[in-house]
């Protein structure tokens, strides 16, 4: 049947031109590479925008025409720390609220910026973080008008204004001094000027055009703005909705939320560390573990180290002979080492024997030992292997901190602690002592000593693993469920963070976590615990030494990258 009407006036295909839409493309897997076209002329191309993306995201590819329109800019002069003024190009914006200005410019200028984090909501309710302001000096090109403008720091305004070369063939008035000049480059924005000075600005005047633009006369000169009057411009835009990061956050949600099944899904080695700690692990009359340390391979592979650990001895010797307050707290740890059993001294050792180098670490904020000495285990034999190439990590049986800290702010009452000296309460069985071996000696007059790490040793590969496998297996040898599932999920490290809504419930958690990890000689350590209305809570009758620690220490300590926390701590 033929049709009495013409084809569509837009296409020429056959349909009504009310029912004519755009050409829209849609796929599930677009890709394109931007690229950008000859400035805006005769035959006029606009750049063709384009995102590269993946077939979890929707997105579309819809023909435009868009004619182009200037916005208000300015040449402004803006003073540094050295009151010397530099020439930017500012945005006039009356729709803004704020005075924003670039992060690239306050270090040009090398403005002092003061922390103040602000949300700023802008089209379709994008939400952009400020977290400084400051203070710009600005001053006008072309009359006598100076101001102080309080802005926001941004990362980047804008992209550059205007997105396009515009054609300057406006026919402006030869006694209109433009607030800047070249209006129609694309230039870096670097300063917006809101809402709060905008009306300050507007002097009297206002040209209209006949190609489209407006003049309007400022305190800064003459602005420009409006519609350009030009040929059809043809721009293709895709937009590409990504919600990656909020599948990604939903996910993590989930698997937080989740109730967990004990599945071990380790791997060969992990298995391997499991079967060799279930089969070989001792332990003695007061409870104490035993262990062996996991080798990948045999110590046969390691070389000497000898040569490497007395090299490394006689410079720390050096270091301490200069500091001599140094030099007590770390002969003093050593001394605590050997009278607690945690080191003996040998005088003859046969091969393989690692010597371990070793060196001191000093934290102020530690409220017992100011100074640890730790242990180099990764130092290289001969043989181009270390103790820690030859050792299994084991795998991981901590939960994660996040995880941890969730469940600790539901609860009312709270109680924190440090298990003392953790991995030195787990001994290694003594044939494999010769790999834990240092050179020591008080005096530079007195002969080098060796001696033998008694336990498990911070350093070596396999410690975090050990220690925590002789807590969980005291966890599973638990008769009460509750202490038991504290113990396997409330410990990261060597901090246990727990609570409870009920008081009571709570002491009688802690006392059951005391007698269980006591059980296996590791002792509880902390000062005052606190709950909700900030009373210090009692320790139990039975215990060494007080229950907890300051939650603000304990926070400070396990999120001290993530948080920015400006009280002063007390010890």
């Amino acid at each position: 049947m033929n049709c009495w009407f013409g084809p569509c006036k837009q296409c020429n295909l056959k349909h009504n031109s009310l029912l004519h839409c755009d050409n829209k493309v849609s796929n599930d897997s677009l890709q394109a590479a931007p690229r950008e076209e000859p400035a805006v002329g005769s035959s006029q191309t606009a750049m063709l925008h384009s995102v590269a993306v993946k077939k979890r995201d929707n997105n579309s590819c819809i023909s435009l025409t868009v004619q182009p329109v200037l916005l208000s800019t300015a040449l402004v002069e803006v003073a540094d720390c050295n009151n010397k003024y530099h020439t930017i190009r500012a945005l006039l914006d009356s729709g803004s609220q704020q005075c924003f200005v670039a992060e690239s410019l306050c270090r040009t200028l090398n403005t002092k910026m003061l922390q103040s984090t602000v949300q700023v909501t802008g089209v379709g309710h994008c939400i952009t973080q400020s977290t400084q302001s400051c203070e710009i000096k600005l001053r006008s090109k072309v009359h006598n008008y100076k101001r102080s403008l309080k802005c926001l720091v941004l990362p980047q305004i804008t992209a550059q204004l205007p997105s396009l070369n515009v054609n300057i063939n406006f026919n402006i008035p030869d006694n209109v001094t433009l607030a800047d000049p070249n209006f129609y480059s694309p230039y870096e924005i670097q300063l917006l000027i809101g809402a709060d000075l905008f009306w300050e600005l507007l002097n009297e005047g206002l040209i209209r055009l006949p190609t489209g633009p407006c003049l309007q006369n400022t305190k800064l000169g003459w602005i420009i703005s409006g519609p350009v009057q030009t040929k059809s411009l043809r721009i293709n835009q895709i937009q590409c909705n990504f919600t990656q990061t909020l599948n990604v956050q939903l996910k993590k949600f989930w698997e937080l939320e989740e109730i967990t099944m004990p599945i071990n899904n380790y791997s060969k080695d992990e298995r391997a560390c499991e079967n060799l700690f279930s089969s070989t692990t001792l332990r003695d009359g007061k409870g104490r573990f035993s262990v062996r340390i996991p080798l990948c391979e045999s110590a046969d592979s390691l070389g000497d180290t000898f040569t490497l650990a007395e090299n490394r001895f006689r410079s720390l010797e050096r270091k301490l002979a200069r500091n001599p307050e140094y030099k007590k707290m770390y002969s003093a740890f050593l001394k605590e080492y050997l009278d607690l059993g945690h080191m003996t001294r040998i005088h003859t050792y046969s091969f393989p024997t690692y010597f371990l180098p070793h060196h001191g670490v000093f934290r102020e904020s530690s409220s017992t030992t100011k100074l640890r000495v730790v242990f180099d285990a990764s130092a290289k034999s001969t043989s181009g292997k270390s103790l820690n190439d030859i050792q299994l990590t084991g795998p991981i049986l901590q939960n994660d901190i996040f995880s941890i800290l969730l469940r600790f702010r539901r609860h009312r009452y709270i109680a924190c602690a440090d298990v003392e000296k953790m991995f030195r309460q787990v001994l290694i069985q003594p044939d494999q002592r010769n790999l834990q071996c240092i050179l020591w000696r008080e005096n530079p007059s007195d002969p080098l000593a060796i001696y033998q790490l008694n336990t498990v040793t911070y350093g070596t590969a396999s410690a975090p693993y050990l220690s925590m496998r002789c807590i969980r297996q005291l966890a599973d040898e638990c008769n009460d469920d509750v202490i038991s599932q504290v113990i396997k999920e409330d410990i990261y490290v060597d901090d246990l963070i727990t609570g409870h809504d009920d008081k009571n419930m709570l002491k009688f958690i802690c006392d059951g976590v005391f007698r269980a990890l006591s059980s296996g000689c590791f002792t509880l350590h902390g000062d005052d615990g606190y709950h909700e209305d900030g009373r210090a809570g009692q320790p139990p009758a039975e215990h060494h030494g007080p229950w907890g620690i300051r939650i603000v220490l304990v926070l400070q300590r396990l999120l001290v990258q993530e948080t920015e926390y400006h009280h002063t701590l007390a010890e």
